[in-house]
């Protein structure tokens, strides 16, 4: 989706003045970003128990979008999007929440059909995985455990680390990586 008002990379020299100037009246600036992108599939009554919150969701334009099984309507939906990379690379992470009851079958299909070998948990609950039964394919999961309920890390020092050991195991991987938590909560 191209928007004139579609937002542009902030440089991390720059991102505090922006994350402050985004949060004043009440979080404007990212209220008016949230409202431009419709998000139709996730509020379909057959995909909104796939969605541990409600204003957690995919928006239309970025979601990944899963093979119909037996042609059943909205079996095409898993709470997920592609983001770009730091160098706007396309595809380059799965942003999602951990599976929900009823969807476990949804995230395995899409870290199957995404060639996905890399998970990031980024969440203290312990989620269970399970193998392929007709191919095997080495998916390797890192489990992030200092992660606060809610907010984000005070410091980044053992995000930095995390990241730099995902990096080194997933490096010259072309697959996207996927990055989950149980819910995401960045701003208050």
């Amino acid at each position: 989706m191209e928007t004139e008002d579609k937002p542009k990379p902030i440089p991390v020299s720059q991102f505090s003045e922006y994350v402050t100037q985004m949060r004043r009246d009440k979080n404007a600036g990212f209220a008016k970003q949230y409202k431009q992108f419709p998000w139709d599939h996730a509020k379909k009554p057959g995909n909104k128990n796939k969605n541990r919150y409600a204003n957690i969701i995919a928006y239309d334009h970025s979601r990944v979008i899963l093979p119909l099984v037996d042609g059943a309507e909205n079996s095409d939906y898993v709470n997920a999007s592609y983001l770009h990379g730091y160098d706007s690379t396309p595809n380059t992470y799965i942003a999602c929440q951990g599976p929900v009851p009823g969807t476990y079958q949804d995230f395995w299909r899409m870290l199957w059909q995404e060639n996905v070998t890399t998970v990031v948990m980024l969440t203290r609950l312990v989620e269970h995985g399970r193998k392929g039964t007709q191919e095997r394919r080495q998916v390797q999961q890192f489990h992030f455990l200092v992660w606060p309920d809610k907010g984000v890390p005070r410091h980044a020092t053992a995000v930095l680390a995390l990241r730099r050991k995902v990096r080194m195991n997933h490096n010259n991987n072309k697959s996207p990586m996927v990055v989950h938590c149980r819910y995401l909560l960045l701003f208050k």
